[in-house]
């Protein structure tokens, strides 16, 4: 049958390029928006001084 050459380099390419995709563009946005974020972010980060310190939040030592 005619259409299984152009059928056949249809899948063959298509897997060529989902494979692609798969493996070196997604990984490389999720880094790259993680990076956007991070920056973006970076005030919203608190310092050493903010922070409460942890014997006010354990109260499974307190019963009461």
């Amino acid at each position: 049958v005619i259409f299984w050459g152009p059928l056949a380099w249809t899948v063959i390419y298509g897997l060529f390029i989902a494979t692609f995709l798969t493996l070196i563009v997604v990984p490389i946005l999720f880094y790259l928006v993680t990076k956007f974020k991070m920056w973006l972010y970076k005030d919203r980060v608190s310092t050493h001084k903010e922070l409460v310190p942890q014997k006010i939040f354990n109260m499974d030592k307190h019963i009461d």
